[in-house]
């Protein structure tokens, strides 16, 4: 996928841009487009998760109303799908929103969603992994990161969506944030991540990455007490609210911290790279790199 510039084309076409990383946001040629109706915003979402997909009317019913569908579920659906397209009405009915025999899709360009942009800078960075290029992937997973303005789907009303796409929106976001902390970690930017880890382990205290990943940042800056501290903080988390000990990652680290050996960071091995090119390791599970 190449990237497109934002808003119409060279020839005067029409752009429609939707947002699914935070509240539900439409913009056609730069104008915002609103859908009060929740209803609206379920179908539309649901068509934008799968994006280029023809969507089923039955998959669409679950999505809005689960088990309590109206008398004429499928007449209902034609009708949102009518107004959602109204409202689209400068990109032209219908080239947004395509009926199909069983279903609609919705027909966006992967770059017109910001999900899509979103997979697209992650792919980048997987790509600058497998070359060794530290630098690069970590900008490359920094643009994938700014796509995302908060909870996926954060005003769309449907418990099938929040049930089976938004857990794994928000994984593929953390591995996306993973993978870039053990980058800037590799790059040795220990002081700058000491805010951003504090924070991602008190939103995420069950994370015991993270609590490496800080303990890894604090001693790489000199500050062992701290680095040892913040174990001592992670283990009563883990003790009290789960009943569980720190697993065996974070427990080497805490013993490497106690030996003074400050040479090792706790990450992932990088992506497998293809025989005989650059950074051609295994990939592994989180482990100790040099």
């Amino acid at each position: 996928m190449e990237l497109r510039p934002h808003g119409p084309s060279a020839a005067g076409e029409s752009r429609a841009e939707f947002g699914l990383l935070g509240p539900l946001t439409t913009r056609v040629n730069g104008r915002p487009v609103r859908f009060p109706s929740p209803k609206h915003r379920i179908v539309l979402a649901a068509l934008l998760l799968n994006a280029g997909r023809a969507v089923p009317v039955e998959d669409l019913v679950n999505a809005v109303w689960g088990d309590t569908p109206p008398r004429n579920p499928r007449r209902a659906v034609q009708l949102y799908v009518t107004r959602i397209r109204a409202s689209l009405a400068e990109e032209k009915p219908g080239q947004v929103i395509v009926t199909h025999a069983n279903g609609y899709a919705v027909e966006a360009e992967p770059d017109r969603v910001d999900l899509g942009r979103f997979e697209f800078w992650r792919d980048r960075a997987r790509q600058a992994a497998v070359k060794g290029d530290l630098d690069a992937e970590a900008d490359l997973l920094g643009l994938a990161l700014t796509q995302w303005r908060g909870e996926p789907l954060a005003d769309v009303p449907s418990n099938l969506l929040h049930q089976e796409d938004v857990p794994r929106l928000r994984e593929q976001r953390l591995s996306v944030l993973d993978r870039r902390i053990q980058v800037d970690l590799r790059r040795r930017r220990h002081a700058e991540l000491i805010g951003e880890l504090r924070a991602l382990t008190a939103r995420h205290p069950f994370h015991e990455r993270f609590w490496g990943y800080l303990m890894t940042a604090l001693h790489g800056i000199g500050r062992r007490a701290d680095a040892l501290e913040t174990y001592r903080a992670a283990r009563r988390q883990l003790a009290e609210e789960l009943g569980i000990a720190p697993g065996a990652e974070l427990q080497a680290l805490h013993a490497r911290i106690l030996a003074e050996d400050g040479g090792g960071v706790m990450c992932h091995r990088r992506p497998r790279a293809e025989s005989g090119s650059p950074g051609a390791r295994g990939a592994g599970t989180g482990t100790w790199h040099r």
